[in-house]
């Protein structure tokens, strides 16, 4: 990799050297040919927490409009981000995952709850969302902004893979409108959603209220269905020209396994066997006992879960810039009942967010130079107690808090010798803290290795606006994360160092936009998460320390417990016999080096063509990494150099292409076709031993949606049919090792659906 450091650098010095001897002639091919008819729109975003016309931001980014989404039948992150390249998502207990670029969290802990920040930030109307459902159910949304790489600065330690904003649709004090849809489909699909903008006072006050109600077949056999019902109500006041007023109010309710609940029986490749020598003809089917596995829900799994959230919007133009006050309150909770591994138990979950960003940003008749500076502050509690029905069981449970408090600024100065180059300077102080306290396990009633740091982001830039539609950006950006509560003891922050280099264009009158960039990334101190069989141990071997005595939920001692969470068998003088623990959790920790390059295009090819091509490299691979087993055990040491970290396919690329056909006085009909294609990769971090026959291993390969949208002439209605996932092809999503209660879970299977929508 230090050969491919040496290459990245010499590319970094040979592009900067290309723009400034590129100059104007550039702009021969950038110029905008106004006679034409049609050409690509224009779009405005708020990646940098002002309105910017994205070619002119200097972050590698996609967007998503709230129109493709409705005509795709899109209302999940997982569906939304699929036709980006470099994005994967992976779907666990514990809910969604993102990982952009190869940069993800892993870490879990023993109930397979997320104890660690996000490595990549969703943020819905400028409010960060760390919970389970995040990123489900969206509806009436404007846009979903995809930003790629560290945007610490800005955003915060809970970035360094980047960030997706999701904006939700605004009030419109200028008229009212109403719009619903209903939307059929496989699996008994049936989505219902409503939309009804007020201007309650003209021009001045507004409300927008949006519904959605949802409910689809379980795709694993046995699993139960989705329901949910989610409502949003938003106010918007316009005090005057100058101030302006916004709150919302939410709240879901979610029920079942559905889409995201259901372990399948786990293979190695779709066109395979299984290990007792089946054919996989049908990927989707359940996994044996399922009810008895250690990880997600089973069959008999009964669970609502309901969030509230408030969050308001404050913005104030002075003559010094615009201050913006943005907080924001969510709660969400959830009760069930269930089986593991036999035993019957209910269960509880809570978390409870707080947040808020208070931010000034420049005043647009100020023109020297671009700044931003604000505060956040942030904290998260969660909680998850499981109740045994049987007395005999000890009851088991963990809190886990995280606090988060930062102060930032970003300056963007103009060089005097050069108006078209500019220089950025970022800059953010955090102080974060992370830490559990659990009952019921070895560790009962103990807080598990908390951990607090304070350490300053940084980010350097410059930007060079060759012609009007051809800037040139790079950067320097660093990135930390406090470790989770369950990492190795002392672990120090993650640490991430990001070199970047870019281009925006657009070419040929404004039809073809192509955006590149190249990165580098070294990241240090990073965690993982693996499975791992240890060898036979005697409790002698570990000097007589290895058992503990559990706590239940009211704190009073209960049975002795072993490594392995069970009760091992004893000889008649109290010592232990010896015992092997299966494929024992651990975490590591260590560093990685990627090198990528992302290429982006869009063409409008002629008034009724449009095409879009994306496709990513990345050559990723850890240079040191260390394993520590949770549970007191003992990972030989082993050399891990070169290996490629989880969720890394070195190829990534997407492809869709759309025609309008007029249909004269009738209205429009637009077909189109999407492609996703990915070489392969792991989803879980495992040297071998515990994964002998591949299941963490996802083969190289394609998918394909088509879809069409009729739109009449009057435009008061829209008809929209599409089919997913046309092959019917098994996407692994995520994968929990432990012999005799592996959990594989798959993507959608193939599936069809029509939505029908009208407009007041």
């Amino acid at each position: 990799m230090e050969k491919q450091h040496i290459h990245f650098l010499a590319f970094a010095i040979t592009f900067i050297f290309f723009i400034f001897a590129v100059g104007d002639v550039a702009a021969l091919f950038a110029q905008e040919t106004a006679s034409e008819e049609f050409t690509l729109e224009e779009i405005t975003v708020t990646a940098q927490k002002r309105e910017e016309n994205q070619q002119k931001v200097p972050v590698a980014m996609e967007v998503i409009s709230g129109e493709e989404l409705a005509a795709l039948g899109k209302d999940n992150v997982d569906e939304i981000l699929k036709n980006i390249a470099n994005v994967f998502i992976n779907t666990a207990d514990d809910g969604m995952r993102i990982t952009l670029r190869g940069i993800t969290d892993d870490s879990m802990s023993q109930d397979n709850q997320h104890v660690a920040d996000s490595a990549v930030a969703l943020n819905v109307d400028g409010s960060f969302n760390n919970m389970s459902n995040a990123g489900q159910n969206l509806f009436d949304v404007e846009r979903v902004e995809v930003l790629f790489g560290p945007q610490s600065t800005m955003y915060g330690s809970n970035s360094p893979g980047g960030v997706v904003n999701v904006i939700t649709a605004a009030p419109k004090t200028d008229r009212y409108s109403a719009e619903a849809t209903v939307e059929a489909g496989s699996y008994s699909l049936l989505n219902l959603q409503a939309v009804f903008n007020a201007p309650v006072i003209q021009e001045k006050v507004a409300l927008r209220l949006a519904a959605s109600r949802s409910s689809q077949d379980a795709y694993v056999e046995g699993d139960s269905a989705s329901e949910s019902t989610s409502a949003r109500l938003k106010a918007l006041w316009e005090v005057y020209d100058k101030l302006t007023f916004s709150v919302t109010g939410s709240w879901s309710k979610r029920g079942g396994g559905g889409m995201m609940g259901g372990s399948v029986k786990p293979f190695a490749d779709q066109d395979g066997y299984y290990p007792d020598g089946g054919k996989v003809n049908d990927p989707w089917t359940p996994a044996p006992a399922q009810e008895e596995t250690m990880m997600g829900p089973g069959p008999s799994n009964e669970n609502d879960q309901i969030t509230n959230g408030i969050s308001a919007n404050i913005d104030w133009e002075t003559f010094l810039g615009t201050i913006s006050a943005v907080p924001s309150y969510s709660k969400s909770s959830s009760e069930g009942s269930g089986t593991m591994m036999g035993r019957a138990m209910n269960m509880e979950d809570n978390n409870d967010q707080k947040g808020a960003e208070l931010r000034m940003v420049n005043s647009k008749d100020f023109e020297l130079f671009e700044w931003i500076f604000g505060g956040t502050y942030y904290k998260s509690e969660q909680s998850r107690y499981t109740d045994y029905v049987d007395p005999s069981n000890t009851d088991t449970g963990r809190d886990t808090v995280t606090k988060k408090s930062a102060l930032y600024a970003n300056i963007s100065y103009p060089l005097w010798f050069h108006d078209r180059l500019s220089l950025t300077v970022g800059y953010r102080q955090s102080w974060d803290k992370n830490y559990s306290v659990e009952f019921g396990t070895p560790m009962s009633g103990t807080t598990g290795n908390p951990e607090e740091s304070s350490k300053p982001d940084i980010k350097y830039g410059f930007e060079y606006d060759a012609a009007d539609n051809l800037m040139f950006y790079g950067s320097f950006s660093s990135s930390y994360r406090v470790p989770n509560a369950m990492a190795p003891g002392g672990s120090e922050p993650e640490e991430l160092d990001s070199y970047t280099a870019g281009m925006k264009s657009r070419w040929f009158g404004n039809k073809l936009q192509v955006n590149v960039s190249g990165y580098f990334y070294d990241y240090a101190n990073k965690l993982c998460s693996g499975w791992k069989e240890s060898p036979t141990i005697t409790e002698e071997a570990l000097g007589g320390d290895y058992m503990g005595i559990g706590t239940d939920r009211e704190g009073n001692p209960s049975a002795t417990y072993g490594a392995d969470g069970q009760y091992p068998t004893r000889n008649s003088d109290g010592s232990i016999y010896e015992f092997t623990i299966h494929d024992d959790r651990a975490q590591g920790m260590g560093a990685f080096q990627s090198l990528g390059l992302d290429l982006q295009t869009s063409w409008i090819i002629t008034s009724k063509d449009k095409l879009n091509f994306s496709i990513s490299y990345l050559d990723a691979e850890w240079i040191d990494l260390a394993f520590h087993y949770t549970w007191y055990m003992y990972w030989p040491d082993e050399n891990y150099k070169g290996v490629t970290p989880v969720n890394s396919p070195k190829w990534s690329m997407t492809a869709g292409y759309e025609r309008s056909i007029p249909l004269g006085s009738v209205g429009t009909l637009t077909p189109r076709i999407d492609m996703q294609h990915k070489t392969s990769y792991t989803m879980l971090w495992n040297p071998g031993d515990a994964d002998e026959y591949g299941y963490s291993y996802q083969e190289p390969y394609y998918l394909w949606d088509a879809s069409a949208s009729f739109n009449p002439a009057s435009g008061k209605w829209s008809l929209n049919a599409y089919v997913k996932n046309i092959t019917n092809y098994a996407v692994k999503k995520s994968y929990m090792g432990r012999t005799g209660s592996e959990e594989l879970r798959l993507g959608d299977p193939r599936t069809y659906g029509a939505s029908f929508s009208i407009k007041f």
